[in-house]
Protein backbone atom coordinates (compact mmCIF):
# COMPACT_ATOMS: atom_id res chain seq x y z
CA UNK A 1 0.00 0.00 0.00
CA UNK A 2 1.14 3.57 -0.72
CA UNK A 3 -0.87 4.95 2.16
CA UNK A 4 0.20 4.98 5.80
CA UNK A 5 -2.07 3.00 8.08
CA UNK A 6 -4.04 5.47 10.24
CA UNK A 7 -3.39 5.44 13.97
CA UNK A 8 -5.96 3.46 15.94
CA UNK A 9 -8.18 5.54 18.16
CA UNK A 10 -8.27 4.80 21.87
CA UNK A 11 -11.48 5.42 23.78
CA UNK A 12 -10.74 7.05 27.12
CA UNK A 13 -13.13 7.66 30.00
CA UNK A 14 -13.07 11.14 31.46
CA UNK A 15 -12.11 9.79 34.89
CA UNK A 16 -9.05 8.04 33.40
CA UNK A 17 -7.79 11.11 31.54
CA UNK A 18 -5.58 12.61 34.24
CA UNK A 19 -3.75 9.34 34.90
CA UNK A 20 -3.31 8.74 31.17
CA UNK A 21 -1.81 12.21 30.69
CA UNK A 22 0.63 11.68 33.57
CA UNK A 23 1.69 8.24 32.29
CA UNK A 24 2.16 9.58 28.76
CA UNK A 25 4.18 12.53 30.05
CA UNK A 26 6.44 10.30 32.17
CA UNK A 27 6.96 7.86 29.29
CA UNK A 28 7.91 10.73 26.98
CA UNK A 29 10.77 11.76 29.28
CA UNK A 30 12.73 8.65 30.35
CA UNK A 31 15.68 10.85 31.35
CA UNK A 32 13.59 12.46 34.08
CA UNK A 33 12.47 9.07 35.40
CA UNK A 34 16.06 7.79 35.40
CA UNK A 35 17.28 10.96 37.10
CA UNK A 36 14.59 10.64 39.78
CA UNK A 37 15.46 6.98 40.47
CA UNK A 38 19.20 7.67 40.52
CA UNK A 39 18.70 10.66 42.82
CA UNK A 40 16.74 8.54 45.30
CA UNK A 41 19.52 5.95 45.40
CA UNK A 42 22.25 8.58 45.80
CA UNK A 43 20.32 10.38 48.53
CA UNK A 44 20.07 7.07 50.41
CA UNK A 45 23.83 6.57 49.97
CA UNK A 46 24.55 10.09 51.22
CA UNK A 47 22.31 9.57 54.26
CA UNK A 48 24.14 6.34 55.10
CA UNK A 49 27.55 8.03 54.80
CA UNK A 50 26.37 11.00 56.88
CA UNK A 51 25.04 8.74 59.65
CA UNK A 52 28.27 6.73 59.75
CA UNK A 53 30.36 9.90 59.69
CA UNK A 54 28.38 11.39 62.59
CA UNK A 55 28.84 8.25 64.70
CA UNK A 56 32.56 7.94 63.98
CA UNK A 57 33.24 11.65 64.40
CA UNK A 58 31.51 11.77 67.78
CA UNK A 59 33.53 8.74 68.94
CA UNK A 60 36.81 10.21 67.63
CA UNK A 61 39.34 10.24 70.47
CA UNK A 62 42.13 12.44 69.17
CA UNK A 63 43.24 15.90 70.20
CA UNK A 64 42.08 18.78 67.98
CA UNK A 65 44.64 20.49 65.78
CA UNK A 66 44.82 24.04 67.17
CA UNK A 67 47.84 25.20 65.22
CA UNK A 68 47.56 28.87 64.19
CA UNK A 69 44.57 29.32 66.50
CA UNK A 70 44.68 32.19 69.00
CA UNK A 71 44.18 30.96 72.60
CA UNK A 72 42.10 27.89 71.67
CA UNK A 73 39.83 26.31 74.28
CA UNK A 74 40.51 22.60 73.82
CA UNK A 75 37.66 21.41 76.04
CA UNK A 76 35.18 23.67 74.27
CA UNK A 77 36.27 22.38 70.86
CA UNK A 78 35.88 18.77 72.03
CA UNK A 79 32.40 19.50 73.36
CA UNK A 80 31.47 21.20 70.11
CA UNK A 81 32.67 18.13 68.19
CA UNK A 82 29.90 16.06 69.77
CA UNK A 83 27.37 18.85 69.24
CA UNK A 84 28.38 19.10 65.58
CA UNK A 85 27.77 15.37 65.06
CA UNK A 86 24.31 15.61 66.63
CA UNK A 87 23.47 18.70 64.58
CA UNK A 88 24.49 17.03 61.31
CA UNK A 89 22.53 13.90 62.23
CA UNK A 90 19.46 16.00 62.97
CA UNK A 91 19.73 17.83 59.65
CA UNK A 92 20.21 14.75 57.49
CA UNK A 93 17.43 12.83 59.27
CA UNK A 94 14.94 15.14 57.51
CA UNK A 95 15.75 13.29 54.26
CA UNK A 96 15.49 9.80 55.76
CA UNK A 97 12.24 8.20 54.61
CA UNK A 98 11.21 11.47 52.95
CA UNK A 99 8.28 11.32 50.53
CA UNK A 100 8.42 13.55 47.45
CA UNK A 101 5.16 15.05 46.24
CA UNK A 102 4.05 15.62 42.66
CA UNK A 103 1.73 14.18 40.07
CA UNK A 104 4.59 13.25 37.72
CA UNK A 105 8.25 12.24 37.83
CA UNK A 106 9.18 15.79 36.82
CA UNK A 107 7.17 17.35 39.67
CA UNK A 108 8.61 14.86 42.18
CA UNK A 109 12.12 15.60 40.94
CA UNK A 110 11.51 19.34 41.49
CA UNK A 111 10.28 18.65 45.01
CA UNK A 112 13.26 16.36 45.65
CA UNK A 113 15.70 19.00 44.48
CA UNK A 114 14.03 21.63 46.65
CA UNK A 115 14.32 19.42 49.75
CA UNK A 116 17.96 18.55 49.00
CA UNK A 117 18.85 22.23 48.47
CA UNK A 118 17.25 23.04 51.81
CA UNK A 119 19.39 20.39 53.53
CA UNK A 120 22.54 21.67 51.80
CA UNK A 121 21.78 25.19 52.97
CA UNK A 122 21.27 24.04 56.57
CA UNK A 123 24.57 22.12 56.49
CA UNK A 124 26.45 25.21 55.29
CA UNK A 125 24.84 27.35 57.99
CA UNK A 126 25.81 24.81 60.66
CA UNK A 127 29.36 24.59 59.32
CA UNK A 128 29.61 28.33 59.83
CA UNK A 129 28.52 27.93 63.45
CA UNK A 130 31.04 25.11 64.05
CA UNK A 131 33.95 26.71 62.21
CA UNK A 132 36.49 25.93 64.95
CA UNK A 133 35.52 22.24 65.04
CA UNK A 134 35.82 21.88 61.28
CA UNK A 135 39.22 23.60 61.27
CA UNK A 136 40.55 21.59 64.22
CA UNK A 137 39.45 18.24 62.76
CA UNK A 138 39.87 19.07 59.08
CA UNK A 139 41.66 15.76 58.48
CA UNK A 140 38.77 13.75 59.93
CA UNK A 141 35.73 15.09 58.07
CA UNK A 142 36.29 13.40 54.72
CA UNK A 143 33.06 11.41 54.92
CA UNK A 144 31.06 14.55 55.69
CA UNK A 145 32.52 16.16 52.57
CA UNK A 146 31.85 13.05 50.50
CA UNK A 147 28.20 12.83 51.59
CA UNK A 148 27.72 16.56 51.03
CA UNK A 149 29.24 16.30 47.54
CA UNK A 150 26.83 13.50 46.64
CA UNK A 151 23.87 15.70 47.57
CA UNK A 152 25.40 18.61 45.65
CA UNK A 153 25.68 16.40 42.57
CA UNK A 154 22.08 15.22 43.01
CA UNK A 155 20.90 18.84 43.08
CA UNK A 156 23.04 19.82 40.10
CA UNK A 157 21.95 16.85 37.96
CA UNK A 158 18.30 17.33 38.88
CA UNK A 159 18.52 21.05 38.11
CA UNK A 160 19.96 20.40 34.66
CA UNK A 161 17.29 17.80 33.86
CA UNK A 162 14.52 20.08 35.13
CA UNK A 163 15.78 23.02 33.08
CA UNK A 164 16.24 20.89 29.96
CA UNK A 165 12.67 19.56 30.07
CA UNK A 166 10.90 22.68 31.35
CA UNK A 167 9.22 23.37 27.95
CA UNK A 168 7.70 19.88 27.88
CA UNK A 169 6.53 20.27 31.46
CA UNK A 170 4.90 23.60 30.66
CA UNK A 171 2.99 21.98 27.79
CA UNK A 172 1.98 19.12 30.08
CA UNK A 173 0.70 21.59 32.69
CA UNK A 174 -1.40 23.34 30.06
CA UNK A 175 -2.85 19.97 29.04
CA UNK A 176 -3.50 19.08 32.67
CA UNK A 177 -5.33 22.38 33.19
CA UNK A 178 -7.40 21.73 30.07
CA UNK A 179 -8.40 18.34 31.46
CA UNK A 180 -9.50 19.96 34.73
CA UNK A 181 -11.53 22.51 32.75
CA UNK A 182 -13.16 19.72 30.74
CA UNK A 183 -14.05 17.82 33.93
CA UNK A 184 -15.65 20.97 35.32
CA UNK A 185 -17.70 21.46 32.15
CA UNK A 186 -18.97 17.88 32.22
CA UNK A 187 -19.87 18.28 35.91
CA UNK A 188 -21.76 21.50 35.14
CA UNK A 189 -23.63 19.78 32.31
CA UNK A 190 -24.57 16.94 34.63
CA UNK A 191 -25.90 19.34 37.29
CA UNK A 192 -27.91 21.30 34.72
CA UNK A 193 -29.46 18.16 33.27
CA UNK A 194 -30.43 16.95 36.74
CA UNK A 195 -32.04 20.32 37.52
CA UNK A 196 -33.96 20.40 34.24
CA UNK A 197 -35.18 16.85 34.83
CA UNK A 198 -36.42 17.67 38.33
CA UNK A 199 -38.23 20.79 37.14
CA UNK A 200 -40.02 19.03 34.34
CA UNK A 201 -42.39 21.34 32.51
CA UNK A 202 -43.26 23.32 35.61
CA UNK A 203 -41.83 26.70 36.44
CA UNK A 204 -39.83 26.79 39.63
CA UNK A 205 -41.52 28.49 42.52
CA UNK A 206 -39.87 31.51 44.04
CA UNK A 207 -38.66 31.20 47.62
CA UNK A 208 -37.41 33.67 50.15
CA UNK A 209 -34.20 32.05 51.38
CA UNK A 210 -32.74 35.02 53.30
CA UNK A 211 -33.26 33.21 56.61
CA UNK A 212 -31.42 30.18 55.24
CA UNK A 213 -28.50 32.33 54.10
CA UNK A 214 -28.27 33.92 57.55
CA UNK A 215 -28.21 30.47 59.15
CA UNK A 216 -25.55 29.43 56.65
CA UNK A 217 -23.40 32.40 57.66
CA UNK A 218 -23.66 31.44 61.32
CA UNK A 219 -22.73 27.84 60.55
CA UNK A 220 -19.76 29.01 58.46
CA UNK A 221 -18.49 31.10 61.37
CA UNK A 222 -18.85 28.17 63.78
CA UNK A 223 -17.05 25.83 61.38
CA UNK A 224 -14.23 28.37 60.95
CA UNK A 225 -13.92 28.78 64.70
CA UNK A 226 -13.76 25.01 65.27
CA UNK A 227 -11.16 24.51 62.54
CA UNK A 228 -9.04 27.26 64.05
CA UNK A 229 -9.30 25.71 67.51
CA UNK A 230 -8.39 22.25 66.16
CA UNK A 231 -5.38 23.74 64.34
CA UNK A 232 -4.23 25.48 67.54
CA UNK A 233 -4.60 22.33 69.63
CA UNK A 234 -2.83 20.23 66.98
CA UNK A 235 0.00 22.76 66.79
CA UNK A 236 0.46 22.62 70.57
CA UNK A 237 0.44 18.79 70.55
CA UNK A 238 3.03 18.77 67.76
CA UNK A 239 5.20 21.27 69.65
CA UNK A 240 5.11 19.23 72.87
CA UNK A 241 5.72 15.99 70.96
CA UNK A 242 8.79 17.52 69.27
CA UNK A 243 10.11 18.63 72.67
CA UNK A 244 9.63 15.11 74.02
CA UNK A 245 11.38 13.50 71.04
CA UNK A 246 14.27 15.98 71.36
CA UNK A 247 14.65 15.19 75.07
CA UNK A 248 14.56 11.43 74.44
CA UNK A 249 17.10 11.69 71.60
CA UNK A 250 19.67 13.11 74.04
CA UNK A 251 19.76 9.90 76.10
CA UNK A 252 19.07 7.32 73.38
CA UNK A 253 22.70 6.28 72.87
CA UNK A 254 23.29 5.97 76.63
CA UNK A 255 20.07 3.97 76.99
CA UNK A 256 21.32 1.37 74.52
CA UNK A 257 24.51 0.92 76.54
CA UNK A 258 22.44 0.72 79.72
CA UNK A 259 20.23 -2.01 78.19
CA UNK A 260 23.33 -4.17 77.62
CA UNK A 261 24.11 -4.34 81.35
CA UNK A 262 20.57 -4.09 82.70
CA UNK A 263 18.65 -7.12 83.95
CA UNK A 264 15.35 -5.30 83.35
CA UNK A 265 12.87 -7.17 81.17
CA UNK A 266 11.78 -4.01 79.36
CA UNK A 267 14.45 -2.16 77.43
CA UNK A 268 14.77 1.56 78.02
CA UNK A 269 15.78 2.15 74.39
CA UNK A 270 12.57 0.46 73.16
CA UNK A 271 10.49 2.94 75.18
CA UNK A 272 12.49 5.84 73.74
CA UNK A 273 11.95 4.49 70.21
CA UNK A 274 8.18 4.48 70.76
CA UNK A 275 7.13 7.75 72.44
CA UNK A 276 3.46 6.94 71.81
CA UNK A 277 3.61 4.37 74.60
CA UNK A 278 4.59 7.12 77.01
CA UNK A 279 1.43 8.95 76.00
CA UNK A 280 -1.04 6.06 76.13
CA UNK A 281 0.38 3.94 78.99
CA UNK A 282 0.74 5.46 82.43
CA UNK A 283 2.65 2.38 83.66
CA UNK A 284 5.19 2.83 80.87
CA UNK A 285 5.75 6.45 81.95
CA UNK A 286 6.43 5.38 85.53
CA UNK A 287 8.72 2.58 84.37
CA UNK A 288 10.55 5.00 82.07
CA UNK A 289 11.39 7.40 84.92
CA UNK A 290 12.51 4.46 87.10
CA UNK A 291 14.78 3.09 84.36
CA UNK A 292 16.24 6.53 83.59
CA UNK A 293 17.09 7.05 87.25
CA UNK A 294 18.67 3.60 87.41
CA UNK A 295 20.70 4.38 84.30
CA UNK A 296 21.90 7.56 86.00
CA UNK A 297 23.04 5.57 89.02
CA UNK A 298 24.81 3.04 86.79
CA UNK A 299 26.71 5.81 85.00
CA UNK A 300 27.52 7.54 88.28
CA UNK A 301 28.88 4.26 89.65
CA UNK A 302 30.91 3.67 86.45
CA UNK A 303 28.98 0.50 85.61
CA UNK A 304 28.60 1.80 82.07
CA UNK A 305 31.64 2.61 79.98
CA UNK A 306 30.76 6.03 78.63
CA UNK A 307 32.67 9.14 77.66
CA UNK A 308 32.03 12.40 79.46
CA UNK A 309 29.84 10.78 82.14
CA UNK A 310 29.34 14.11 83.92
CA UNK A 311 27.81 15.60 80.77
CA UNK A 312 25.55 12.58 80.31
CA UNK A 313 24.44 12.71 83.96
CA UNK A 314 23.60 16.39 83.56
CA UNK A 315 21.61 15.54 80.44
CA UNK A 316 19.76 12.75 82.28
CA UNK A 317 18.96 15.14 85.13
CA UNK A 318 17.44 17.55 82.63
CA UNK A 319 15.31 14.76 81.18
CA UNK A 320 14.19 13.69 84.67
CA UNK A 321 13.31 17.31 85.51
CA UNK A 322 11.70 17.75 82.09
CA UNK A 323 8.25 16.89 83.42
CA UNK A 324 7.73 13.95 81.06
CA UNK A 325 4.60 12.69 82.80
CA UNK A 326 2.97 16.14 82.77
CA UNK A 327 3.77 16.62 79.10
CA UNK A 328 2.43 13.17 78.21
CA UNK A 329 -0.76 13.90 80.14
CA UNK A 330 -1.11 17.20 78.31
CA UNK A 331 -0.69 15.52 74.90
CA UNK A 332 -3.28 12.88 75.83
CA UNK A 333 -5.69 15.51 77.13
CA UNK A 334 -5.33 17.74 74.09
CA UNK A 335 -5.78 14.79 71.73
CA UNK A 336 -9.06 14.00 73.47
CA UNK A 337 -10.08 17.62 73.02
CA UNK A 338 -9.17 17.44 69.32
CA UNK A 339 -11.24 14.27 68.84
CA UNK A 340 -14.21 15.91 70.53
CA UNK A 341 -13.83 19.04 68.41
CA UNK A 342 -13.51 16.96 65.24
CA UNK A 343 -16.76 15.14 66.04
CA UNK A 344 -18.48 18.47 66.60
CA UNK A 345 -16.96 19.82 63.36
CA UNK A 346 -18.13 16.77 61.40
CA UNK A 347 -21.70 17.27 62.66
CA UNK A 348 -21.65 21.01 61.85
CA UNK A 349 -20.18 20.48 58.39
CA UNK A 350 -22.81 17.89 57.60
CA UNK A 351 -25.55 20.31 58.69
CA UNK A 352 -23.87 23.09 56.69
CA UNK A 353 -23.65 20.91 53.57
CA UNK A 354 -27.31 19.98 53.85
CA UNK A 355 -28.30 23.63 54.27
CA UNK A 356 -26.14 24.72 51.34
CA UNK A 357 -27.57 21.96 49.18
CA UNK A 358 -31.05 23.18 50.07
CA UNK A 359 -30.09 26.78 49.26
CA UNK A 360 -28.61 25.74 45.92
CA UNK A 361 -31.78 23.86 45.14
CA UNK A 362 -33.85 26.94 45.94
CA UNK A 363 -31.62 29.16 43.79
CA UNK A 364 -31.80 26.76 40.89
CA UNK A 365 -35.54 26.49 41.19
CA UNK A 366 -35.77 30.24 40.56
CA UNK A 367 -34.49 29.76 37.03
CA UNK A 368 -36.99 28.71 34.44
CA UNK A 369 -36.56 25.52 32.51
CA UNK A 370 -35.93 27.52 29.35
CA UNK A 371 -33.10 29.49 30.99
CA UNK A 372 -31.46 26.27 32.17
CA UNK A 373 -31.73 24.72 28.72
CA UNK A 374 -30.12 27.82 27.15
CA UNK A 375 -27.33 27.59 29.68
CA UNK A 376 -26.93 23.87 29.04
CA UNK A 377 -26.59 24.42 25.27
CA UNK A 378 -23.85 27.00 25.88
CA UNK A 379 -21.99 24.66 28.24
CA UNK A 380 -22.29 21.74 25.80
CA UNK A 381 -20.84 23.90 23.02
CA UNK A 382 -17.94 24.86 25.27
CA UNK A 383 -17.52 21.22 26.32
CA UNK A 384 -17.26 20.08 22.69
CA UNK A 385 -14.54 22.66 21.99
CA UNK A 386 -12.66 21.79 25.19
CA UNK A 387 -12.88 18.05 24.43
CA UNK A 388 -11.48 18.58 20.92
CA UNK A 389 -8.65 20.69 22.37
CA UNK A 390 -7.61 17.96 24.82
CA UNK A 391 -7.80 15.22 22.17
CA UNK A 392 -5.68 17.33 19.81
CA UNK A 393 -3.14 18.07 22.55
CA UNK A 394 -2.72 14.34 23.26
CA UNK A 395 -2.00 13.76 19.58
CA UNK A 396 0.44 16.68 19.31
CA UNK A 397 2.33 15.94 22.54
CA UNK A 398 2.35 12.16 22.74
CA UNK A 399 1.18 10.84 19.36
CA UNK A 400 -1.89 9.27 20.98
CA UNK A 401 -5.18 9.43 19.11
CA UNK A 402 -7.91 9.34 21.72
CA UNK A 403 -11.65 9.84 21.93
CA UNK A 404 -12.90 11.12 25.28
CA UNK A 405 -16.17 9.75 26.58
CA UNK A 406 -17.90 10.88 29.78
CA UNK A 407 -17.97 8.57 32.79
CA UNK A 408 -21.72 8.25 32.33
CA UNK A 409 -23.76 8.70 29.18
CA UNK A 410 -26.56 11.28 29.16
Amino acid sequence: MFFRKPKSQEEVRLGELRRLSIDAFDQSMPEITRTEQRAKAEIATSISIFERACSEFEALAIEPNTENMYMPNINSIKAQKSAYSKTMLGIISALSGCEYSGESSYARLMDMRGKVDKILSKILQSNGSFRQVIYSYSNNIGDFKKAYSILEEVSKRAGLAIERHEPQYSRFQRLYSSIAELESLYATSSELRASISSLGDMAAESHDNSAGRAEGTKLHEKVYSLRKRIAEESSRVSSIYNEVEAALAQIKRSAKKYDHISAEKEKLSSIIDNPERLISEKGTRENFIRLVKDMRSSISESKIDIKNPEDIINTIDRVIDFGMAERMDEISSRRNIIRSLQQELYSLEKTKEELEAGLRSIEKSKESKEQMEDKLRAVEKETTASKAKVEESFMDLYGKKIRIVPDQEY
